[in-house]
């Protein structure tokens, strides 16, 4: 199975504004962040996130309707306490996708899982 990278979940949202969205939503995507890194201030916002192993493969794409800081937050606590975590490889990096309206967080979020051939393999 092929994963999507980076440059390929950009499209992703791109297409979802475009398709679904009749060009009204609008996100702001963040450069890669690293697992281990703060969160930008940004991120204290509701969006989606997704995230990385180090060869740029996407293994998880999720969404917070508030603080998407607190959620990474709580999968950084999960897989410390499990390993291993991921069924592919660990997580090196994660990137921001962040917007106004949390119902388009989720509607993006099932979105890019469909559309990227990944389910969530977060446990």
């Amino acid at each position: 199975m092929e994963y999507s990278t980076p440059a390929h979940v950009r499209e992703l949202v791109k297409s979802y504004c475009k398709e679904v969205k009749g060009g009204t939503a609008s996100f702001t995507i963040s450069e890669r962040i690293g697992w281990n890194d703060p969160p930008p201030p940004a991120a204290n916002a509701g969006g989606c996130y997704a995230i990385y192993t180090s060869d740029d493969a996407l293994i998880y794409v999720g969404m917070s309707e508030k603080n998407v800081a607190d959620r990474i937050a709580r999968h950084r606590k999960t897989a410390a306490a499990k390993v291993p975590f991921w069924e592919v490889q660990p997580p090196i990096t994660y990137q921001l996708i962040l917007n106004l309206d949390p119902w388009d967080a989720a509607g993006l979020e099932i979105y890019l899982t469909r559309k990227s051939n990944r389910q969530n393999l977060l446990r």
